[in-house]
């Protein structure tokens, strides 16, 4: 898949994942206050569609839309991951992410870069807390919501032991 498909699949599917999302919760909301079994069918389509659009736009579009700024854009990368250390250094989870080993040294290079010509240092809190947080608990809100609609008592039996 090329680098502009990449880009433009991961944006749409965003957009479809957060609508889908916000239906979800509209329907999750009128069916906590009647308990129409009408609602709970769509539950039951919508959440585990989103949760498996989540896990798809982690895992595969996220990786791949990774591995294209690691090959085009250093200090792009530099800056989503707070690489802001000067010098030759082992990031594991970025080093996992990026090459699927542990061990791979990158180098910091954010401050080895002209102040000019560097993005500023919000775009790594932005991008953590914006793009990777929120999409984390929302797949997690996506897979809860799945094993609690789907498999009725899960988490009843979960928690009561």
């Amino acid at each position: 898949m090329g680098g502009a498909n990449v880009f433009i699949f991961h944006g749409i599917l965003a957009v479809v994942i957060l609508t889908w999302s916000i239906i979800a919760a509209i329907y999750l909301y009128l069916y906590i206050r009647d308990r129409k079994p009408e609602r709970l069918m769509m539950l039951k389509i919508l959440v585990p569609t989103v949760a498996i659009l989540t896990a798809i736009q982690g895992f595969v579009i996220g990786h791949l839309q990774g591995e294209l700024v690691l090959q085009d854009d250093p200090l792009k990368l530099a800056a989503l991951e707070g690489m802001f250390w000067s010098g030759l250094r082992v990031d594991p989870l970025t080093s996992f992410l990026a090459y699927g080993t542990f061990n791979h040294a990158f180098w910091g290079g954010y401050y080895s870069w002209p102040a000019y010509e560097r993005p500023p240092a919000f775009v790594f809190v932005f991008y953590w807390v914006f793009m990777v947080i929120f999409g984390i608990l929302l797949g997690i809100w996506s897979g809860a919501l799945s094993l609690w609609y789907l498999f009725p008592g899960f988490f009843g039996r979960f928690w009561l032991g």
